[in-house]
């Protein structure tokens, strides 16, 4: 009778001993984590260190690329026309280099809304540029005696209204892709476009225009 009694109350205890050892794993986990804290950001960028540019609303980070230890990161409202932070990688931290802006900048513009960068070649989107008729652009930028300097601006062939030339772009080997999201053609409205480019000696010319 003893031993049936104990057996009863054992197995009425399985299931608190459970919870408990449960409990005690997932505290123990908690203070591997804490002590290894491998999930936490190593460094964060902002454009408050750049003095005379940061500001409110700037939505710095809203477009990044990175290769081959070079950063890109657009802030498309930052000055008011949107601006591109350059960063390199010095072996533990990134540190900022400098900025590129449009050539022409306006109000509204939204360079940096998109941006890529392969080896030697940086582009940079404004889909809001061309003041009042706001078609978009493109921006090209090599890498000339130490500095990124602006080399290219791309238009549409066919600028429209709002069409957002330049809301994406891709670098693939001599080839560039740039997104035109609201473009409209064929009586389709705002159906969207991109737009391919193949560099030929200094300059990307347009080669084809491909939609869905």
């Amino acid at each position: 009778m003893t031993d049936f009694i104990n057996k009863q109350n054992f197995y009425l205890l399985v299931p608190f001993i459970y919870l408990f050892f449960l409990s005690s794993v997932t505290k123990a986990s908690d203070k591997s984590a804490y002590a290894n804290p491998s999930h936490l950001p190593q460094q964060s960028l902002t454009d408050s260190e750049i003095e005379g540019i940061a500001g409110s609303w700037d939505q710095f980070g809203v477009s990044m690329a990175v290769d081959n230890g070079i950063a890109v990161i657009g802030a498309l409202k930052a000055k008011g026309f949107g601006v591109a932070y350059i960063y390199e990688y010095d072996g533990s931290d990134w540190q900022f280099k400098q900025t590129i802006e449009s050539s022409t900048p306006s109000y509204g513009d939204f360079f940096g809304s998109s941006v890529d960068i392969k080896g030697d070649t940086i582009v940079v989107g404004a889909y809001h540029d061309s003041i009042e008729n706001i078609y978009g652009s493109v921006y090209i930028f090599e890498y000339i005696d130490g500095q990124w300097q602006q080399t290219q601006k791309i238009v549409s062939d066919e600028p429209q209204y709002e069409s957002h030339f330049g809301a994406s772009v891709q670098l693939f080997n001599n080839w560039l892709f740039i997104g035109s999201s609201y473009d409209s053609y064929d009586k389709l409205s705002e159906a969207g476009r991109v737009h391919v480019y193949k560099r030929t000696g200094d300059d990307f010319d347009l080669r084809s225009k491909d939609s869905h």
